[in-house]
């Protein structure tokens, strides 16, 4: 469609071209990228540039993507795109600019066609990386604080102006370096060889990094220390020499490298671990209880002389215990300080890969902490409870936090508890209080461990009037579908449920667990559900929250291809037949539907689309939707 809006069907029918195609699915998203780097997508020109971008002058297949670097558009100055490689599981993931590639080598009569998961923009700049840093062509950006720094080594800075070589350079946005407080300008900008080095560790010389979407961004080495890259959700972290920065903005291509925006200065430990405290989101718990504790533990985390590991508790690590045990630690100087020394090992400080197996340390209370390692990550015990270090490697003047997810030492309450002082499970607490037996079953700590799988507010309140209706009105079959969602006899952690694991309920029903790259999720009587709190560890086994009911059907056909990512294409269509959609709304009637995923829709070549998506008809046949 664009291509014809822009009259620029010519350009693709070319002979010898390499065609980068986004998903139709990325489109409104292509428009909210080019308004936030600055692109008039009303202005023809504007459009022809971008669009023309994607055209790579010549045949380039993936086997040569990972011989080759780069390849020339027809931009009207000639831009070229990037090539990086990745691995993503078992599977090795190609990326232009960092864009996936999830289709490759599609053979059409005048070149190759890849599919790739977004628009190809920024477009690469002219600038070189040295010019771009004192004049960014994206608005909201400035980076003279590491221009400015550039001066300790003029050669370096020289390099980074010339396209002899190339750079990938990780550069700190102006608005997150001018917040760096005294104390720490004045001992890096007073150290010639420190603030050498410190500018070194943002640059990697003669060598493109990209950073894609998915797969494994490999351990690479900067021009001092090494990059490490770690994800959390859909946000991307480098460190360096335990400084982690967040990547606000990757892959603007220069003129002789790539720059990646972060929000802090890597390599640079100048905080002790209150100040750090001070800055971490998501632990304002332990930051605002920090002075409410004995003096003797406050001074710890001040004192720059100690040398210390603590295991630190995130906000929603806290809130996995009941409220009146949160209460607690609020009001109890004596439990709140145990809740710091049951964390805080003071005599060493570790860091995740100096971490064994079966290890164990002494926490400032006395207690035995003992390491673990599971499917590829670290988990700290203590007390009962494994917490998985989550945030890795924060390095402090006085020793290194990592961030846990549960708190250690406290599973003194009953699944019940856990249910009645969770303000997530109203609904579930609600329904269990109107049942005596069921609540027996929970509180008691006699009949053996529980792992239960119970849905949140947020996810009851995300269904359909019908469908809460029908739970409403029908408390016996809700009853019945929680007891299916209960495993007696068994505590399964999610360091504990292997790949795909069938267990018996309290129902006598069977559900299925599965452990995947992608999560854990449990399916009962074909119903999936997502853990989306896993772990609540408590005297009488473990709970785990999740976004749905399993047994109990509770979307329509319509509802439930919208909380499938993979059927988008098929969904978005329904909107176009607000018949058909009806039909399928309707909960009298029961279907078969055979549904292609989006991966169907990839390689079918546009004229077909639209004529799936205008033919009366045309889509039912396709889906294959039958009544019963």
């Amino acid at each position: 469609m664009l291509i014809r809006v822009h009259n620029l069907t010519h350009y693709f029918e070319r002979p010898g071209i390499t065609v980068f195609v986004p998903v139709s699915s990325v489109y409104e998203r292509f428009l909210d990228d080019a308004y936030k780097y600055g692109y008039n997508t009303s202005d023809p020109t504007t459009m022809k540039n971008m669009l023309l971008y994607h055209i790579g002058d010549g045949m380039t297949s993936a086997s040569e993507m990972e011989k080759f670097e780069s390849t020339r558009t027809l931009h009207p100055d000639h831009r070229r795109v990037f090539f990086n490689n990745f691995n993503y599981g078992d599977t090795k993931v190609f990326t232009v600019n960092g864009a996936w590639v999830i289709g490759s080598d599609i053979l059409a009569s005048n070149g190759v066609v890849h599919v790739i998961d977004r628009f190809l923009i920024p477009i690469q700049s002219n600038k070189t990386v040295a010019e771009y840093l004192e004049r960014p062509d994206l608005p909201r950006y400035a980076f003279q604080s590491i221009k400015n720094a550039s001066i300790i080594d003029p050669a370096l800075k020289m390099a980074t102006n010339s396209t002899s070589s190339s750079f990938t350079v990780f550069a700190p946005n102006d608005s997150f370096i001018t917040v760096m407080p005294s104390y720490g300008q004045d001992i890096l900008f007073n150290d010639t060889n420190l603030l050498k080095t410190v500018f070194w560790a943002h640059v990697i010389q003669n060598g493109l990094l990209y950073i894609p979407r998915i797969g494994e961004i490999p351990n690479t080495a900067a021009m001092a220390g090494i990059l490490k890259f770690d994800r959390i959700g859909t946000e991307i972290y480098v460190t360096s020499n335990k400084v982690r920065a967040r990547i606000i903005q990757s892959n603007i291509p220069v003129k002789n490298g790539v720059i990646h925006v972060i929000d802090d200065l890597l390599f640079y430990v100048y905080r002790n671990m209150k100040q750090k405290m001070d800055v971490l989101e998501n632990v304002n718990f332990v930051k605002a209880n920090l002075y409410n504790v004995e003096n003797e533990i406050r001074e710890r985390f001040i004192n720059a002389s100690k040398n210390m590991t603590f295991f630190l508790p995130t906000d929603d690590a806290l809130a996995k215990l009941p409220e009146d045990r949160q209460s607690q630690l609020d009001t109890n100087i004596t439990k709140l300080s145990k809740f710091f020394r049951d964390h805080l090992v003071v005599y060493t400080q570790r860091d995740l890969d100096t971490f064994q197996d079966g290890e164990t340390f002494t926490t400032a209370d006395g207690e035995l902490l003992t390491m673990r390692k599971v499917h590829n990550n670290v988990y700290v015990e203590g007390g009962g409870v494994r917490a998985k270090l989550t945030i890795p490697n924060l390095g402090c003047t006085n020793g290194v936090i990592h961030l846990v997810n549960s708190v250690l030492f406290q599973r003194d309450f009953t699944i019940w508890e856990a249910i009645l002082g969770n303000s997530q499970l109203s609904q579930m607490r609600d329904i269990v209080n109107r049942n005596a037996d069921l609540l027996r079953t929970l509180h008691s700590t006699s009949n053996g461990p529980m792992t239960a799988f119970l849905i949140s507010d947020a996810a009851v309140s995300h269904l359909n009037h019908d469908a809460q209706m029908y739970l409403k009105t029908n408390t016996a079959l809700l009853l019945q579908a929680i007891r299916g969602s209960i495993a007696n006899g068994v505590i399964l952690s999610s360091t504990q449920i292997s790949d795909e694991q069938d267990v018996p309920t309290l129902s006598g029903r069977t559900i299925t667990l599965y452990n995947t790259n992608q999560g854990l999720y449990v399916i009962g009587s074909k119903i999936r559900a997502n853990v989306v709190i896993e772990d609540i560890w408590c005297s009488n086994g473990i709970l785990h929250i999740v976004d749905n009911i399993v047994h109990l059907p509770t979307r329509n056909i319509i509802d439930e291809m919208s909380v499938h990512p993979t059927l988008s294409v098929v969904s978005g269509l329904m909107g176009a037949f607000p018949k058909l959609q009806s039909e399928l709304k309707d909960v009298s009637t029961h279907y078969t539907m055979f549904v292609p995923s989006d991966d169907a829709f990839t390689y079918m070549p546009t004229h077909r689309a639209k004529i799936l998506s205008e033919t009366q008809g045309l889509l039912q046949s396709v889906c294959t939707i039958t009544s019963q």
